[in-house]
């Protein structure tokens, strides 16, 4: 999934960072996840039954999650989610 922005590439990392830090602070679900900053603008998060890579581009953020088992069904739901809260956080 690709979410386009208009932002210099560092506001644009800024702006994931603190959605990423907000989103695993409020959610439950997020909660227990690792986070791992592979460079200031690449994430990568590991849950149970989940994992995901978030990445900065000039243009656009690239958003690619993996959800297993049960999980997979609830696909379309939380790529809606995620593409509105990565939206919101680079207006």
């Amino acid at each position: 999934m690709t979410v386009p922005h208009a932002l210099p590439p560092e506001e644009a990392a800024g702006r994931l960072r603190k959605l990423v830090g907000d989103l695993k602070a409020q959610s439950s679900f997020l909660e227990s996840a690792e986070v791992r900053w592979d460079s200031p603008a690449t994430c990568r998060i590991e849950g149970e039954g989940f994992s995901g890579t978030l990445a900065v581009r000039p243009a656009a953020v690239e958003a690619l999650i993996r959800l297993e088992g049960m999980m997979a069904m609830f696909r379309p739901m939380v790529e809606e989610k995620l593409r509105e809260a990565i939206a919101r956080a680079l207006a």
